[in-house]
Order: structure tokens, then C-alpha cells, then sequence
């Protein structure tokens, strides 16, 4: 005899009307672990059904991993991943995964929405940028297709859940040579303890972090010149509010390299080591197994990414005590300027690529070859058309 429910419905097998109210549907994947999904009507219900006989058709097994379980064991399988990416990775996923509402839902209940609203959240009231969400659907795409070939799910939920997040990029633009008379100037006068530094970061078009983590060890001298060996750099993490120093390689394997001591910059490092001498070192200070660095902050520890970015973004700023306008300097704008008046004096692009330490002679030209007013000036000036 078929079983109905209290409104006189026939009910089919696998469905059951639950004395508390509502309904609930059990059932068996094809791995022989059992399932339930419960819905307050018998047509909700059945609407569910029909997703779990499609799921039964595809053969499918209903996942237990919750979004956060699923991101993780994911990460797990990366054995390839770079350390500073993975710590990334890692962090994000403790951080922003595993206590959001979204991390507990299991990968099997996900919808597009969820992934949607959890982005949008992070972003309007979290405070967090395009480019940290699109770092986390690096993580939750590709786990989530991972349990899609795994048979798991049969849909992955996160496709094109970034495409309407346009990419954030720092505009390329190098500065002129009167916006980097300024700048050096500023910090000279404010910041002159930090002056040997932002000097090399013009000098060398070395990244922030193989500048912090230069040791003197990496300083080589010869007779005629001598080089700097770029074989890792010093990164943080913000972990509890505190940010923590770690060491990795360089960003990539064209990363590595040997840039050359050319006078201008034995007379910086000339200067920091006499600013080294009035800087007390904190008893073995270290970070990963390097130490002897360069570059000291005032505390005699390696110095920190946010202090100097801060410091460029504030002298960048316009105020009554300066004359001169310059546009916005951050550590990689003293990288697109290296580069650029580099490639303007005729460097050849491939050694100007090997300087610098990228993979791609394209991004080398791209970073040159971006036109500005300033440069059409110049080029104008230099054909003798304009005065």
C-alpha cells in the first residue's frame, strides 16, 4: 500500500513527511553512502529530487566535503606551487574561507549565488580588493573543478563568478627625470634614513622584496665591477594583525640573477653601511637563515613593505610645502622608471630583460613602450620640431 501524506498526497520511495513538518527525501549515491535533502513543501522537495536523479544519471556521488574542506585538500595536491604562493594561499583559506558562512556549505549545496554573494561581500563590507577576491576564486574554481572531474558534483558553481570584476592593475608610467629629481628630494629632506634605499630601487630596478632582502652576503666586489646576486627575497604575511617576514625564491626562475655594481650604486651601498653603523642589530636576527642584511630600518630588522609604500604614497601627495607636482611613486614605479630610461639610453631589451629579471621580453617592451605626454614631448624636442 502507498504511502500518503497528511494532505492526501501519495508519496514515492525515498520520500518521507517528518512529524515536526516539512519533508525529506533519502537516498543511496552510486559509492553507497546515504544521503538526505529536506524541504518545507512536497513540491520543493521534488524539486530537489529531480537534481539528485540527474546526479544519479551522471554518476555522481554526493559530496560530503564542505567549500573549505574541498579548498584545502585541493591545495594539498599542489606540490609545484612556490612557497610565498602557497602561504598565500594557505592564509586566505584560514582566513577568509574556513569561518565564512560560505566555507561550512557543503561543495554539494553550493550555488552560483553563494559564490557571488560571498565575493560581493568581501569586497563592499570586508574592504577587500578585486585582486584579493580573484586570488581566492584561484582557489575555489579550481577546487571546485577538481570535484567536478572526481564525480562529486556534476557542476562547477564558481564559472564566471569574476567576469564582471574588471583587473586593478598599478598604471605603468615611468617618471620623468624632474619628477624623480623631486621625489629623491622629498624623501632626502623627510625620510633620510630610508634615502640609500629609494636610491637603489631607481638604480638597480630591483622588486620591493629582493631590495629588503638583499644581505651583504649577495654583495660581491671585483676590480673592475662587481655584481649583486638576486637569488631570493623577503615577503610578508599579515597573520592576527602582525605581519610576518618570511623568505622564498625570487618570483620566478628568470628572477634569478647577477646585476651589476655600477658606480652609482657602490656609492649607495657606500652610504647605508654608514648608516648601518649607527643601527643596533637585534641579537641573532634573522629571517629564514638570512641575515647581514643591507638595508636596516631604524630598529636594525629588514625593512617593511607597508612603511615603504606608505612613505611613497605620502610624499607622492601635493601639499602647500611643495612646489613641484609629481605624479603617484611606488616601488614598482622606480621599476618601470629603471627600466625605461634604461631602454631610452639604448640598453639592448634582451640584457635590459635579464637586468631586471623577467621571464617575458614582452613585458620588458610593454613597460618601455608605454607613451605618455612627457615622452612625445621629448621625442618631439629631440627631432627638433617643437622647442
Amino acid at each position: 500500500m502507498k504511502r500518503k501524506s497528511s494532505s492526501g498526497i501519495t508519496l514515492k520511495n525515498g520520500e518521507y513527511e517528518k512529524k515536526t513538518g516539512g519533508y525529506i527525501y533519502r537516498w543511496t549515491d552510486v559509492r553507497g553512502n546515504r544521503h538526505s535533502v529536506g524541504a518545507k513543501t512536497l513540491n520543493e522537495l521534488r524539486k530537489k529530487e529531480l537534481v539528485v536523479q540527474e546526479e544519479k544519471v551522471r554518476g555522481v556521488s554526493r559530496a560530503s566535503n564542505t567549500l573549505y574542506e574541498q579548498v584545502k585538500m585541493y591545495l594539498s595536491t599542489k606540490v609545484t606551487l612556490a612557497k610565498s604562493t602557497r602561504a598565500n594561499y594557505e592564509y586566505y583559506l584560514e582566513h577568509s574561507i574556513k569561518n565564512a558562512p560560505i566555507g561550512k556549505i557543503r561543495i554539494s549545496d553550493l550555488k552560483n549565488s553563494d559564490i557571488l554573494r560571498f565575493y560581493a561581500d568581501l569586497i563592499n563590507n570586508e574592504g577587500y580588493s578585486t585582486g584579493t577576491v580573484k586570488i581566492l576564486h584561484k582557489m575555489i574554481h579550481p577546487a571546485l573543478e577538481m570535484a567536478v572531474k572526481d564525480r562529486l558534483i556534476y557542476n562547477n558553481v564558481s564559472e564566471g563568478c569574476v567576469k564582471d570584476y574588471a583587473e586593478e592593475q598599478e598604471k605603468k608610467y615611468a617618471l620623468t627625470a624632474e619628477e624623480k629629481e623631486e621625489f629623491l628630494s622629498r624623501v632626502a629632506d623627510r625620510y633620510p634614513k630610508y634615502f640609500p634605499f629609494v636610491q637603489f630601487l631607481f638604480a638597480s630596478g630591483v622588486r620591493l622584496s629582493e631590495a629588503i632582502g638583499l644581505t651583504w652576503k649577495d654583495v660581491v666586489k671585483r676590480k673592475n665591477m662587481g655584481y649583486i646576486n638576486i637569488d631570493h627575497q623577503i615577503q610578508y604575511r599579515r597573520i592576527d594583525g602582525k605581519a610576518v617576514q618570511y623568505a622564498s625564491a625570487t618570483k620566478t626562475t628568470a628572477g634569478k640573477r647577477k646585476i651589476p655594481i655600477t658606480p652609482e650604486i657602490e656609492k649607495i651601498l657606500e652610504e647605508q653601511k654608514k648608516l648601518n653603523a649607527s643601527v643596533k642589530v637585534p641579537d641573532n636576527y634573522s629571517v629564514d637563515g638570512y641575515s647581514d642584511f643591507v638595508f636596516l630600518s631604524p630598529k636594525g630588522m629588514c625593512m617593511s613593505h607597508n612603511t615603504i609604500r606608505c612613505m611613497m604614497t605620502r610624499l607622492s601627495r601635493d601639499s602647500k610645502k611643495y612646489s613641484v607636482s609629481i605624479r603617484h611613486v611606488s616601488p614598482h614605479i622606480c621599476r618601470h622608471t629603471y627600466i625605461t630610461e634604461m631602454a631610452t639610453k639604448g640598453c639592448d631589451l634582451k640584457v635590459l630583460q635579464a637586468l631586471v629579471g623577467q621571464k617575458d621580453l614582452r613585458v620588458t617592451y610593454n613597460v618601455y613602450n608605454h607613451l605618455d605626454d612627457q615622452r612625445v614631448q621629448m621625442e618631439m624636442q629631440r627631432l627638433g620640431l617643437v622647442r
